[in-house]
């Protein structure tokens, strides 16, 4: 797959994007969340959308990932060289498995562990 038109076989393709931009994640967009959370686990481009996440810094959930969680990877990865899609369908599928998605609290872990893996 091309990474130019990886969005094309994007879960959310379609979906409203102010969804993906909540001001927080509370109670009150808990379903909302919940539902982005169920696309992504599903997507099949989740390491594409990962990767333009972490290169671009962009703001709210990509990947199951939120911007603060990708701020933190970044800093806790410590490497200057390229993010490579093969290193984002890793941090994705430990995301996944573990169950560490945008409305959990374990996260911090997690990207510790991630960032060591990809050394």
């Amino acid at each position: 797959m091309e990474d130019t038109n990886w969005r094309d076989f994007a879960q959310c393709k379609g979906c409203n994007t102010i969804d993906f931009f909540p001001a927080s994640i509370n109670r009150s967009t808990k379903k909302t969340v919940d539902k982005i959370v169920s696309m992504c686990i599903e997507c099949p481009v989740g390491a594409f959308c990962l990767q333009e996440a972490l290169i671009t810094e962009s703001l709210g959930i990509w990947a199951l990932t939120t911007h603060f969680q990708r701020n933190a990877y970044l800093k806790e990865r410590n490497s200057s060289s390229p993010i490579t899609l093969e290193e984002c369908q890793v941090y994705f599928d430990y995301i996944k498995e573990n169950k560490v998605y945008p409305n959990t609290r374990h996260y911090k872990k997690a990207i510790t562990h991630i960032a060591n893996t990809n050394e």
